[in-house]
């Protein structure tokens, strides 16, 4: 198999094998080769997603919902398996996105092989062919990889943006009653305070087609919010992602909301996927910050109770950018915890080995022939 891409033109040697069928084996590294998720039932890649801590990304819902938001994006997956072995230790799938082909869920392997994790992405480098990759995602806890990807032979580190994860991690505190007794006193008054307005104030969770109710209250109220910070907010395609998301992931997502005086005061856009549980996006109405923080605590102990252990990753920011700094203070009130992470693009070419002999003319000339289209991504 000749890798006969180039790395400034951002193509990539992804050659689209049926499933199962091998990719390439770097040296006595892990052999790599394609598989195809919608081939899998969906209990079944699910439940492999989740022994290699895949995050909701890994999912074979959200896995098939990309072709419905962007099916101009090509998208392999792989399959990462030791010579001489059968079951896979990790999986990976590229995403293209211009020029870039992104590792769209990180390099995923199984905990007892997390020590691999440079061999197995040489051997996946090495499989894939030159190209320019991004490795990393904002709502990952995964510790910066700029470190390892520099020690991979034929590695050129092209730009790196460091972030923060911020979340709470339930497994440091005991209990949901110590938790709350250490959130913020201010924010604990706020939402008694929307509590002790109304005879009641019940929150409504909606998931799948009973959320579609809620879908332009959420997108009515952000479009309203970046109005008065003067930025463009565009309702029509966001409500068109919040639907497609909706149709390829019913199971996983969720819209909770809270009423007050007869209006929807604050919602929330929340994904919960195993003992993780996204907070993507939300609103409230001016002045009512109380109903935020009351629908806030209500989520969040929703979360606990279902995962004691678990995370509820509530955002990020990029390290320098002095606009995150009010979105951190109030973070800070609910006792996040801080996940240093990183976006790495870089570039990959075969590594240059030492000439030992004259070069073997009619390989050379077998290597320039152009590729058959077959053999493209865009073919397959």
């Amino acid at each position: 198999m000749s890798n006969v891409a180039s790395a400034s033109s951002g193509a990539i040697a992804l050659v689209p094998l049926a499933n199962d069928q091998h990719a390439a084996s770097a040296g006595c590294g892990p052999t790599i080769r394609a598989v195809d998720p919608r081939r899998y039932d969906r209990h079944e890649w699910d439940s492999e997603m989740a022994r290699v801590g895949g995050s909701v990304r890994s999912t074979h819902a959200h896995l098939r919902g990309l072709s419905l938001k962007r099916p101009w994006r090509p998208t392999r997956s792989f399959a990462v398996t030791l010579v001489g072995e059968t079951r896979p230790i990790g999986y990976f799938t590229l995403r293209r996105k211009g020029s870039v082909w992104e590792f769209y869920d990180g390099l995923r392997l199984a905990p007892e092989h997390a020590h691999r994790w440079d061999a197995a992405m040489a051997s996946s480098l090495a499989a894939c062919g030159p190209a320019i990759y991004r490795y990393g995602w904002t709502w990952s806890p995964e510790p910066s990889r700029e470190a390892a990807l520099r020690g991979i032979a034929g590695v050129e580190v092209l730009a790196t943006v460091e972030a923060v994860v911020q979340g709470i991690d339930f497994a440091n505190w005991p209990s949901w009653e110590a938790y709350r007794a250490a959130i913020s006193q201010n924010a604990k008054r706020n939402a008694r305070k929307f509590e002790a307005r109304l005879r009641e104030a019940p929150v409504v969770m909606r998931r799948g087609a009973r959320s579609l109710v809620d879908l332009w209250h959420l997108v009515r109220m952000r479009r309203e919010m970046y109005a008065r910070k003067g930025i463009a907010f565009g309702a029509l395609g966001a409500l068109a992602g919040h639907l497609a998301n909706l149709l390829a992931c019913p199971r996983d997502g969720l819209i909770a909301s809270v009423r007050g005086d007869e209006r929807v005061a604050a919602i929330m856009r929340l994904v919960e996927h195993l003992e993780t549980t996204y907070y993507f996006e939300g609103s409230h109405i001016p002045g009512e910050e109380g109903a935020a923080w009351y629908l806030t605590l209500a989520v969040l102990q929703r979360a606990y109770r279902a995962a004691p252990f678990g995370k509820f990753l509530m955002g990020f920011y990029i390290v320098g950018d002095e606009l995150a700094e009010g979105l951190i203070r109030s973070r800070t009130s609910l006792r996040v915890t801080n996940w240093p992470t990183a976006i790495v693009t870089f570039a990959w070419q075969p590594p240059a080995a030492p000439a030992t002999r004259e070069p073997d003319q009619a390989a050379l000339a077998q290597h320039d022939r152009p590729v058959p289209r077959a053999l493209t991504p865009e073919a397959a």
